[in-house]
């Protein structure tokens, strides 16, 4: 009998060690899942502040595209082509001093940064357009104008205005601090619409239904389709690398303000 005793204590004494031993380890997993966790949100918040400063930089340009851009030609004016096409189009008169630089985008439309931003300025008339058909003015005339955006929000721009098309978003556009802004109904109240300003993909999820979300693959994969033929004629082209990274992935919203 004194053998079997000593042989279940020392049995008892495994099974407490194993206890322990999982016990630690537990405690070891559960630590290191807090700091991903944690790793996480502060991976999502500097994305978020690289997002904003790619903003601040975007949005004091303006993309025109459209197949009623001129066709590129040497020893051209980009500035002033950039000029008569906003006039033609939406009627807003620009000065020459009020625009830095104008480029030609890889696609043949045409990028202009701006240097004065003040209320009255022709970039201030262009980007804050007000009331019916002020979207798409003259629209026999295939130009479209859109503030420069950064990936993320071209990508929320995108989303939104198919939203628009199944009936979730009533109305999008891009707000002065160059997030894009949409206004749905009021869940809370009938008859009332409350504006959203999106700063990641979860406050637009809620109005990307099924239908929506099979029509943004479908279109993704056309776009695909598109943006690798036109990079095997890149090689040709002299483009500015640092704008025409932005300005291809806003490729997929162009004639939007059609709608």
């Amino acid at each position: 009998m004194p053998p079997k005793k000593e042989a279940s204590a020392e049995h008892n004494k495994k099974l407490e060690d194993h206890k322990k031993r999982l016990e630690n380890l537990e405690q070891r997993v559960g630590k290191n899942e807090r700091a991903i966790k944690a790793m996480e949100k502060s991976l999502q918040l500097i994305n978020g502040q690289l997002t904003d400063l790619k903003r601040q930089g975007c949005k004091s340009c303006i993309v025109l595209t459209g197949k009623d851009i001129p066709k590129r030609m040497q020893n051209e004016n980009p500035t002033s082509i950039f000029i008569q096409q906003v006039r033609s189009k939406y009627g807003v008169r620009i000065k020459e001093d009020e625009i830095a630089v104008v480029h030609r985008t890889a696609a043949g439309g045409l990028i202009a940064k701006f240097n004065k931003f003040d209320e009255g300025s022709g970039y201030h008339r262009l980007v804050i357009r007000r009331g019916k058909g002020s979207m798409n003015p003259n629209p026999s005339i295939h130009v479209y104008a859109n503030v420069m955006l950064t990936k993320f929000d071209a990508k929320i721009r995108f989303y939104a205005a198919i939203a628009k098309k199944h009936g979730e978003v009533l109305f999008y556009e891009q707000l002065l601090s160059g997030r894009i802004g949409i206004v749905v109904p009021d869940p809370k109240a009938k008859d009332k619409t409350i504006k959203i300003a999106i700063n990641d993909f979860e406050d637009i999820k809620p109005y990307l239904t099924a239908p929506a979300l099979e029509e943004i693959e479908k279109k993704n994969k056309e776009r695909k389709k598109r943006r690798t033929k036109a990079k095997s004629q890149l090689s040709s082209k002299q483009v500015d690398e640092l704008l025409r990274s932005d300005t291809e992935d806003q490729e997929g919203a162009e004639g939007m303000d059609e709608s």
